[in-house]
């Protein structure tokens, strides 16, 4: 099943009004990028549920995600954004899955790319 945060967020009015489309799986920002703020994700974690019977199963997905900007209270604002759009219920549920974030992996700067970063880790729950 293909991850559900890319057209979670694209949807997402205030995180589209922050980087349009600028949302990149694998964690890799394209050369070609030259305009922030942007986002950038990636699975960590992952786990099949079965069952034999009654309900339907469900995969787990750990996803990391990244938000990019030239300031940090930029992309402190992406993050408080992208964490808005999850918690839109209907958004995911219209995607098949229940999310929840699960790691406030802090912020940095990346020294080579003169980029600030706020990093969160999201489970979500999707149903196959």
């Amino acid at each position: 099943m293909p991850s559900p945060v890319y057209p979670i967020l694209a949807a997402d009015s205030g995180v589209s009004a922050l980087v349009a489309t600028r949302i990149y799986p694998a964690a890799i920002i394209p050369q070609e990028v030259v305009l922030f703020p942007c986002i950038t994700y990636q699975t960590i974690w992952g786990s099949p549920t079965n069952v034999l019977s009654g309900s339907a199963p469900v995969d787990e997905e750990r996803v990391q995600i990244d938000c990019w900007a030239y300031s940090m209270v930029a992309a402190d604002q992406l993050g408080a954004a992208v964490r808005a759009a999850f918690e839109n219920i209907p958004a995911c549920a219209a995607n098949g899955c229940a999310v929840l974030c699960t790691s406030i992996n802090g912020d940095d700067y990346e020294d080579q790319t003169k980029r600030y970063r706020s990093s969160f880790d999201y489970s979500f729950v999707l149903l196959r």
